[in-house]
Parts: structure tokens; C-alpha cells; sequence
């Protein structure tokens, strides 16, 4: 790895592999591995041939894999993701779909696409809203829809116009997704009532409606949805279509996507009690969520390992307190290797400037001291990027002119400044 880094520009020998890596935000290859190792026990999981019990042991050289992954899942807090249910499953084939999905309601031919027509008996429109962790939810609202003098019109079905579903921490995919099952529901629910012969779920998700259509499905959530659909669609004689609705649109045609958005916001930030679900009727979270967590806490570790000792390449770490992947990102993006390898000397401090250069050659003819305001070494004025950016005297207005005061601190400065 650290000759990988070396690679990327032109650097001074025995620069500090640990300082690559942040500037880089390129984890540690230990961190990376043992992420990998946590994503190989969850795959896993089930298909051991010898419990763990039977396993354990407290000799370090007899340990296996599975033991030696719970134990250090256990010392970062990341033991519970391990033994977390996923949404993921084998590939199930869904051949016989009684519903219809309308690709030619998201078609960019289709001039009329994203606009809800009012041809079925009832119209579903459904949603999903995330605002973070633990803030995710469902909505879903039912329109009958009547013949008037002047044309076809709809109105809400009291009762069944703003149901909203609490799903605690899901991305927004499997919140679009669980919301297809409430109109199913719904339809399962008032099919005779109001005896309706035909429904069209409106979806403002296309990879939602995409994976209904899909033949292949390996998710547990779209395959409940589908079985839904499927049940809903064969007590409807003229047959069930999904169609794509624009979101966000304003207009009387799209007042069934507002109610249907506000019931999901209202089921994320769980503004009711109604909300709730029982805990078996909550989907699994999938698999990449919970490798996004996996990946958060290991990146807590490194940047644990980072702060731990502030001697050791203190230089980067005047730049980097901490683990930044935005500030990396900047230093790295779009930028020529020569722009990136001065940034990278003048961060880790292996440079060409005095201080450095009196490190690699120790002879008496070499000096410490700033060349630029040439103040003596034992007064602590040494020639670094720190002291330049910071501390040098003749440099003061300049830096007052491009940073807008002359003592910056240089963990704060921005990469175009």
C-alpha cells in the first residue's frame, strides 16, 4: 500500500506511510481487510458447519476466523451489525407477476409521463422519506376516483387518504418499496367496499418500480411487495397497473403524491403513534447499509489510531487533527501530480525547506533556520510549512492579504485558499 502511495506524485524519501493514507483518505490496509472478514461472516452466517460454541477457545493460536472477527467486531462496537438480519437473499424468479408495471409512464417519448391518469377505479399513490438514522418511513393514500359532468375526478378515501409506516433506520429504496405493499394492502382492504374492478399504484421511484418488474428478485422486502401485488391483482378484474408519477410537482393532478409524501414524513419523524409497526413487520435493512456502518465504525478506529500518538507525523496532523475525506477529496481532486506532490510536501512537512533539508544532511554547513526572515533557530523560528503559514514575520502581510488575518490556523485553512 505505502508503495502504492508513493506512486501518486514526487515525495521525499521516508515519508510517513500513516500521513499518505490521510491525505489520500486511504484506510489503513489492516482496516480494510478486517472489512472484508466482517462482510465474509455475514455472507456466511448459517452455513458453519460447527456452531460457534463449539469453536471457542481461549488459546490465541487456536482461535478461527469467525471467533477472531466477533472478538475485534466487539472491541470497535460493531458486533451487533454482525449478527444483524439482512434484506439480501438467493435469487427467487418471478415469472408470473399478476399486475402490470407501466414502463411507458417513465418513457422520455411519453409526452404525458409522470402525469397520473384517472382510468382505474381507485388510484395509490405511495412513497418513502428518510431524513437520517433511524428517521425512515412509508406513506401511502387511497383516491376514488367518479365520473362528473366535466370529466373524471378523484377524492380522497377517508380513512385510508395519509397512512404512514415507521421503518426506523432503512434507506430510502426499501422505504419506496415497503410503501408498494401499503397500496396492496389498501386495495386488499377496500376492493369491496367500494367495488372496484380495476387499481393503478402510483410510484415516484422508477428503481422501486423497476425492481417489481424485474424476473429476478433478491431482496426479501421487493419479494413480500411482489407476493402483495400479486394477491391484490387477483381480486381486481380489470387487473392492476403500477405507473411512474413525477414527485414534488405542483398541480390539482398530483395532490394524491402530496398527501401520500406527507404521510411518509410524518411516518419518518414518527409524529404518531398510529406509525408504529410491530417488530416482525419491520423489512430488514440491506446488506449495503449495513457495510456503510461497518465502514464508519472502522474509519472511527483509524482515526482513534490517528489522533492516539500526536507525535507522530505531527506535521500532517497540524493539517489533518483528524480523518477528513472532504478535505482529501479536495486535495486530490482534478488536480496535476505536481500541484498534488507540493501540497503533499508541504502537509507532511518531508520537504525542501531548511528544517527538513538539515534533518537529511547533517553536516555543519546546514542550518535550521527560516532563509525568508533569517531570525535565529534558538528562537524557535525553524523553516517549516507551519512557521511559513503561521509564525514568519516577513511573510505577515501576504498572509493577511490572502487569508484575511496574518496568524491562520492552518487545520482551518481551505485547499483554495
Amino acid at each position: 500500500q505505502y508503495f502504492a502511495l508513493n506512486t501518486l506524485g514526487y515525495f521525499r524519501k521516508n515519508t510517513p506511510a500513516k500521513a499518505l493514507e490521510v491525505i489520500t483518505d486511504t484506510i489503513p490496509l489492516d482496516l480494510f481487510i478486517k472489512n472484508d472478514i466482517f462482510c465474509s461472516y455475514i455472507r456466511t452466517r448459517g452455513h458453519e458447519k460447527y456452531s460457534e460454541m463449539d469453536m471457542y477457545t481461549r488459546k490465541p493460536n487456536h482461535k478461527g476466523h469467525r471467533q477472531i472477527a466477533m472478538e475485534f467486531a466487539t472491541e470497535i462496537g460493531a458486533d451487533h451489525l454482525l449478527e444483524e438480519e439482512v434484506d439480501n437473499m438467493q435469487t427467487v424468479f418471478n415469472w408470473n407477476k399478476a399486475y402490470t408495471v407501466d414502463t411507458y409512464s417513465y418513457n422520455k417519448f411519453n409526452k404525458n409521463k409522470g402525469i397520473p391518469d384517472l382510468k382505474a377505479d381507485v388510484n395509490i399513490y405511495t412513497d418513502g422519506s428518510r431524513f437520517g438514522a433511524y428517521r425512515s418511513g412509508a406513506g401511502m393514500s387511497a383516491w376514488k376516483t367518479h365520473d362528473q359532468p366535466n370529466g373524471r375526478v378523484e377524492f380522497p378515501i377517508h380513512g385510508h387518504d395519509r397512512t404512514g409506516a415507521y421503518l426506523e433506520d432503512q434507506g430510502i429504496f426499501i422505504c419506496e418499496i415497503y410503501g408498494a405493499g401499503m397500496g396492496a394492502d389498501c386495495i386488499m382492504d377496500i376492493h369491496k367496499k367500494y367495488d372496484l374492478k380495476s387499481a393503478s399504484v402510483f410510484i415516484d421511484s422508477q428503481a422501486c418500480l423497476k425492481a417489481l418488474a424485474a424476473t429476478k428478485v433478491t431482496s426479501k422486502q421487493v419479494l413480500h411487495s411482489v407476493n402483495k401485488l400479486n394477491e391484490a391483482a387477483k381480486i381486481l378484474p380489470d387487473g392492476l397497473t403500477l405507473k411512474w408519477v413525477k414527485a414534488h410537482v405542483e398541480g390539482s393532478k398530483s395532490r394524491g403524491n402530496h398527501f401520500a409524501d406527507a404521510a411518509a414524513k410524518v411516518g419518518a419523524q414518527v409524529e404518531d403513534d398510529e406509525v408504529l409497526l410491530e417488530p416482525q413487520d419491520l423489512p430488514y435493512r440491506q446488506m449495503s447499509a449495513i457495510k456503510y456502518d461497518l465502514m464508519q465504525l472502522l474509519r472511527k478506529e483509524w482515526n482513534k489510531r490517528w489522533t492516539k500518538n500526536p507525535e507522530e507525523a505531527k506535521e500532517t496532523k497540524l493539517w489533518f487533527p483528524e480523518i477528513n475525506s472532504k478535505k482529501s477529496f479536495e486535495l486530490m481532486h482534478q488536480r496535476s501530480r505536481l500541484d498534488f506532490s507540493i501540497l503533499v510536501q508541504a502537509i507532511t512537512g518531508f520537504n525542501h525547506l531548511s528544517n527538513h533539508n538539515a534533518k537529511v544532511d547533517t553536516s555543519e554547513n546546514t542550518s535550521r533556520r527560516c532563509t525568508i526572515c533569517k531570525k535565529s533557530v534558538l528562537s524557535g523560528e525553524v523553516m517549516t510549512t507551519n512557521h511559513l503559514f503561521t509564525e514568519c514575520e516577513a511573510l505577515g502581510l501576504l498572509r493577511l492579504r490572502i487569508f484575511g488575518t496574518h496568524v491562520p490556523i492552518i487545520s482551518e485553512l481551505k485547499v483554495n485558499q
